[in-house]
């Protein structure tokens, strides 16, 4: 049992041929987080990852990206038979700082006439963190119209492909939306939808006829304390991963654990459980919708974010003092909802109830009930 940088510098395993593990799932999923989309400037449409491996670690690294662990994830990948080989294509990033959107994905072209198309979660900047917060006070969030028309724009139902979709955080939300918002023809294409950790949906969504079209072909997988994966509501399967960290810090895909291929699961939730944050709903429940927009918009205007910022810019010691100063400036009552606001958010994302458990348990337990009587 080991986490994905060390059970792939152990195994080094065979290419893909028509079986896809929960591990390869995985992988795909998590490529969209390299900055591919460095490569236009140089005029590159496509390229392999171990073509790839090199240009990053030259050209691309320190100068676009901040993160050791895609260095590390990346060279992995690039020793390893069964990715180093892979063509990555349809590099696409647009951040929008006006609409407050961040969106990127690329395809992944596989053995057996498939591609998969990753979504990227949210990145470094403070745009995509902004996006985030939206999801408190609105249902939909920019970036999931745009994941769509990428999606849409690359599935041809008269081509000899088949499609899967997968993402982390974020990147998976925009998987499942994109996947339950494009036609039905095209939706026959798609083999699966692969959810790590990202956020659920409202009521209306789940009813959807789209959603409800490919449900069956959905997968979501959450760290066993997840806070991310349970906030809104979800009906498709899911299962519980185990992780080597504790608490929110388990959103973190690298601390998930691996087992022959797969991921080391503690449970399984299968279709039409709704699985979901108690702690976040009643936040939804107790703040009406203009309360919640205009917390996250002071929240987000007291750190005075500028249009290129970063959320290294926005935790370095100068800003801080500016956000401490802007703060004790305002008037109290201001100041008064902001921190009873913000309290209520560290409720729901860092120390959520597991009042979900014990709902799941009397439902499991009112269905067996049904079936005895049947």
């Amino acid at each position: 049992m080991k986490k994905i940088i060390g059970y792939l510098k152990k195994h080094n395993l065979p290419e893909i041929d028509k079986e896809l593990t929960q591990l390869d799932l995985f992988v795909l999923s998590m490529i969209s987080y390299l900055k591919f989309e460095a490569l236009s400037m140089w005029g590159f449409k496509k390229i392999k990852i171990k073509q790839f491996a090199g240009i990053y670690r030259q050209n691309i690294y320190k100068k676009f990206d901040r993160s050791k662990r895609f260095v590390k994830f990346l060279e992995i990948l690039e020793k390893n038979d069964r990715y180093r080989e892979l063509e990555v294509s349809n590099f696409y990033s647009e951040i929008d700082d006006k609409k407050y959107s961040q969106i990127a994905a690329v395809t992944i072209t596989l053995p057996q006439n498939r591609k998969f198309i990753s979504f990227r979660g949210t990145d470094e900047t403070a745009v995509g963190v902004k996006e985030d917060f939206i999801w408190a006070y609105k249902n939909d969030i920019p970036s999931h119209e745009k994941a769509k028309q990428y999606v849409e724009s690359l599935i041809d139902k008269d081509d000899k492909f088949t499609y899967l979709l997968g993402g982390h955080s974020k990147g998976g939300n925009l998987a499942v939306y994109a996947a339950s918002k494009i036609s039905k023809e095209k939706q026959e294409k798609i083999e699966s939808v692969t959810n790590l950790d990202g956020p659920g949906f409202a009521d209306d969504f789940l009813k959807s006829l789209g959603y409800r079209r490919i449900m069956e072909k959905i997968h979501t997988y959450i760290p066993k304390d997840s806070v991310i994966g349970l906030l809104f509501k979800r009906k498709e399967k899911v299962s519980l991963v185990n992780s080597a960290a504790v608490g929110i810090i388990q959103h973190d895909p690298y601390t998930w654990y691996f087992k022959d291929n797969n991921f080391v699961t503690v449970r399984e939730f299968e279709d039409g459980q709704e699985v979901g944050n108690e702690t976040f709903d009643e936040i939804m429940v107790s703040m009406s919708s203009d309360e919640r927009e205009d917390f996250i918009n002071s929240f987000y205007n007291l750190f005075c974010v500028e249009k290129h910022d970063t959320v290294y810019d926005l935790v370095s010691l100068n800003r801080i003092f500016r956000v401490i100063s802007t703060y004790t400036k305002l008037p109290k009552d201001r100041k008064k909802f902001i921190r009873k606001t913000f309290w209520l958010f560290v409720k729901a994302f860092i120390a959520p109830k597991k009042k979900w458990k014990k709902a799941l348990k009397k439902k499991n337990k009112k269905l067996e009930k049904k079936e005895s009587l049947k």
